[in-house]
């Protein structure tokens, strides 16, 4: 009987523990809603990775590699329209909760759409001026793919800032679910109707995987898929807004002048992140052929597998370091910082060297021959790595007031960048520029880990966190 009821207290120790470190504390809710946004990311990242194994299989390498540069247009310009405001709503909104001015992060949110949507459509205009402007004859297929593409800048950047809203209104699974599950569930639905005979027709390769679906009928796919996001994010926003904001509460004024100031700097945490995620690609579609884009293109969505676990932590630790921030707290906002980095770091480092073991199977589900870019699959897999030692520490910085000298820093990196992708790629080709981006993350955590050890007096790596 005793033996009995020591088993039976030993089987019930697990679940205990499972149960103690999921419920109570704000620790209890932190790691709730961090493995709510990793499995949500994973899913999200599983699904968005088939559906372009699916993209790849039925256009072919050629069709593939002029989506994935339209594609990277389609994020740096509607990423770069939103002015910062995609990562500062957080703050914001963060900031006047706390101090209980509800009417003033409507007023921001507000002033956010209205900066964004003109940014957003000159940023739209202008680009596809310039596709227009440099065709020679007749519009291609391809130049029909950028405009459309150009089109759909606007939607990507209302996406993203409804993101950033909702994530600091505390709506994470709005905040992420229809960008990461709904978007590439409603891609994949198109482009399979485009497969099975409406907008392509099989090929004359007579293989089953393989399909004539041109860019153009991809673009469209996305454009819509896009529109379908953004108008399910915002509604969502102006419902939050009618059932929290109260009548006649505050003056009704824009502090733009403020929040521009804040914000803006913001747009080179943006734009650093997009130099080096997708200069590279860029600069390969100058060097390379389409098929070779695709390839390096397919290492890096196999990557986005990896990076939903330092997205789901920083997704969190964002909003909890700002709250710490504002509540002047420094052993609180110390012990989150240590904390975060833990999350980030230890299973990125599974992850990758799985993937650095078996990516090449992986590679080979995009079609024949993109398993010939294993060594930029491993190259990109380091650079996660040490950005998630970091922890979020570029959030770090811009949700502590520091977002200047972080601009600084990226600045620098984003231009070092620059130099390194059109001095590897014609030496080295792919595996040129995978090597610059990790240099180039590698240069950006280590400089932005010294400055938050010197401004903020933490060290935001994993296995180093005294004060002193």
């Amino acid at each position: 009987m005793r033996l009995a009821g020591l088993a039976d207290v030993s089987s019930r120790a697990p679940i205990e523990q499972i149960r103690r470190l999921f419920a109570g504390s704000d620790v209890a809710r932190q790691r709730r809603e961090t493995v709510f946004l990793f499995l949500l990311r994973g899913v999200g990242a599983a699904f968005a990775f088939f559906t372009q194994i699916a993209i790849a299989r039925w256009a072919g390498a050629d069709a593939f590699g002029i989506y994935a540069v339209a594609w990277t247009w389609i994020i740096v310009l509607g990423t770069l329209a939103q002015g910062g405001f995609g990562i500062s709503m957080t703050r914001f909104i963060a900031r006047y909760g706390e101090r209980g001015r509800e009417w003033r992060v409507w007023q921001t949110i507000g002033f956010a759409a209205f900066f964004v949507s003109g940014s957003s459509l000159c940023a739209a205009l202008v680009g596809g001026l310039i596709v227009y402007s440099r065709g020679e004859g007749p519009i291609s297929y391809r130049d029909v793919a950028f405009l459309i593409a150009m089109a759909a800048v606007p939607l990507y950047a209302f996406s993203e800032l409804g993101k950033g809203v909702l994530r600091g209104l505390g709506d994470n699974a709005m905040a992420y679910a229809p960008g990461y599950l709904l978007r590439p569930a409603l891609l994949f639905v198109l482009v399979a109707l485009g497969a099975w005979g409406i907008g392509g027709t099989w090929g004359a390769g007579g293989t089953a995987d393989v399909v004539a679906l041109d860019p153009v009928f991809i673009l469209t796919a996305t454009f819509i898929s896009l529109a379908v996001v953004a108008l399910w994010q915002w509604v969502r926003i102006v419902r939050r807004k009618r059932q929290k904001l109260p009548t006649g509460a505050g003056p009704l004024r824009w502090h733009a002048r403020h929040w521009l100031a804040v914000s803006l700097p913001m747009v080179m945490v943006d734009g650093h992140y997009l130099l080096v995620s997708y200069m590279d690609l860029l600069v390969l579609d100058l060097f390379v052929p389409a098929e070779d884009v695709a390839r390096y293109f397919a290492a890096v969505k196999i990557i986005a597998l990896v990076w939903f676990v330092p997205f789901a932590v920083s997704g969190i630790g964002a909003r909890v370091l700002a709250k710490s921030f504002e509540r002047r707290k420094g052993a609180e906002f110390e012990e989150a910082v240590r904390r975060f980095a833990h999350w980030s770091f230890w299973p990125t480092l599974g992850f990758a060297v799985l993937l650095s073991l078996f990516g090449e199977w992986a590679l080979l589900a995009f079609g024949p021959g993109f398993d010939e870019g294993i060594w930029v699959l491993r190259l990109l897999a380091l650079g996660l790595v040490v950005q998630a030692a970091c922890g979020p520490v570029k959030f770090l910085m811009t949700m502590t007031s520091e977002q200047n000298a972080s601009a600084v820093i990226l600045i620098a990196t984003a231009i070092a960048n620059i130099g390194l992708n059109f001095t590897l790629i014609p030496l080295w080709g792919l595996e040129g520029a995978a090597l610059a981006t990790v240099v180039t993350q590698a240069l950006a955590c280590g400089l932005m880990v010294v400055q938050a050890k010197r401004k903020l007096g933490v060290w935001s790596f994993v296995g180093s966190f005294s004060r002193r």
